[in-house]
């Protein structure tokens, strides 16, 4: 008998359903009034019904976004005491039933106050609604909620309530039945426990059946836009000094799943591309090196002009040339080592340092051939360039006795 009992929700639990094509959403509307302390074979009406939205949630469709009003829990006597405790969003159940648990009845049973409200707030829209009014008993509060109801409709709020009267007089079965069929919805009377189960379970069925139909896909206009493509080195990263960036570097770029740029040996280091806004993905690469470096990064497209920035790993080369320890006139090549050889093709810096300056450059990460010639000899070694350091280079240019 618990059992059945534990299933039939009684006091006063208005449902307030707004079915959107593609969005529906529902509130729930508990009665806290102080009739909820009365009992029904040995049990308080307040702890049948909260038994009742627990099973109801359990089963509850997460299509359908969920809120929670209650009315008549703070003060006694106040028809206005109506309020919204969990506004409309994802059913999160502990959540609901923590705060149900919390609920203490106390005062008035405002049906007609609480049919304008929920319906008043669905009216910001004309797709239908469905207000589901489960009730021991009649208005409280010195109105009419059948009225009501036809005032409501008759402003062009589009809803129906399904009302089921438990164990109810005449007089309020009256009541309740003109709610519902001046609304266009459904009367269901149950006199007893197992009329009331069924008759939920009918009105359920009504209220379950929603049909989330596909959300319209959001159209997103997609303007002119350009990318100027730019490749620094890591040490540019928060200067103000303008840099003209690296050479030698390789760019792609896709949007909407299509090639739309790709040079394996630009011409301009810096492209422009022309794009769209929207979503992007770039690459870069720097493959002529023993380390060679490849970057990719999706990004947002703006309307108008763009700067899409990578930044490359770097070190410092200062190159000098001694004669008995004294700088000293000397010319300077450098060139790649790509997969353990000299790209001699591929002049990387060429200098001549003199007794008043070295050679100082800043390199992308990896091993050089470096050639020199100075007073008649000639220099050949690797050097390597490390991220972050500088290395010190110093030919020894003492020229060759004969």
């Amino acid at each position: 008998m618990k059992r059945m009992v534990r299933r039939m929700a009684l006091g006063c639990l208005i449902l307030s359903f707004q079915l959107f094509a593609g969005s529906p959403r529902a509130m729930i509307i508990f009665d806290a009034s102080g009739s909820m302390w009365g009992q029904v074979d040995g049990v308080s009406k307040i702890v049948i019904a909260r038994h009742a939205l627990r099973d109801l949630l359990r089963d509850w469709n997460p299509q359908i976004p969920v809120g929670l009003t209650v009315y008549g829990h703070r003060s006694k006597g106040d028809c206005n005491d109506i309020q919204t405790l969990i506004p409309i969003a994802p059913l999160d159940r502990q959540r609901m039933m923590r705060t149900v648990d919390n609920i203490q009845p106390k005062g008035k049973t405002p049906i007609a106050r609480s049919l304008r409200q929920v319906a008043e707030r669905l009216r910001g829209s004309e797709d239908p609604a469905t207000i589901i009014l489960i009730s021991d008993g009649k208005e409280s509060c010195d109105a009419d909620p059948c009225r009501v109801a036809k005032e409501l409709k008759s402003m062009g709020i589009n809803f129906v309530a399904h009302v089921i009267g438990f164990h109810v007089d005449r007089a309020t079965d009256r009541q309740l039945a003109c709610i519902a069929h001046s609304t266009g919805g459904e009367y269901f009377s149950a006199r007893n426990a197992a009329a009331l189960n069924k008759a939920i379970r009918q009105v359920a069925k009504k209220v379950t059946k929603v049909t989330v139909l596909p959300t319209r896909p959001k159209v997103i206009r997609k303007e002119p836009a350009k990318a100027k493509l730019v490749a620094l080195y890591e040490s540019d990263r928060g200067s103000s000094v303008k840099t003209v960036g690296v050479s030698g570097v390789h760019w792609w770029v896709r949007q909407d799943g299509k090639s739309i740029y790709a040079d394996d040996d630009p011409l301009d280091h810096q492209p422009t591309v022309a794009l769209h806004s929207g979503k992007a993905t770039v690459k870069v690469s720097y493959p002529k090196s023993s380390h060679p470096q490849s970057y990719e990064k999706n990004v947002t497209i703006k309307p108008g002009e763009n700067r899409i920035l990578f930044y490359l790993k770097d070190g410092k080369l200062r190159i000098e040339a001694l004669n008995q320890g004294q700088r000293t006139k000397s010319s300077v090549y450098l060139y790649p080592i790509v997969n353990g050889e000299a790209d001699e093709m591929s002049e990387m810096a060429w200098c001549i340092t003199s007794p008043e300056k070295s050679c100082n450059y800043r390199l992308p990460i990896g091993e050089y051939l470096l050639k020199g010639s100075c007073n008649g000899r000639k220099l050949e070694g690797k050097v390597e360039v490390k991220e972050g350091e500088e290395q010190l280079v110093q030919l020894d240019c003492t020229p060759v006795k004969p």
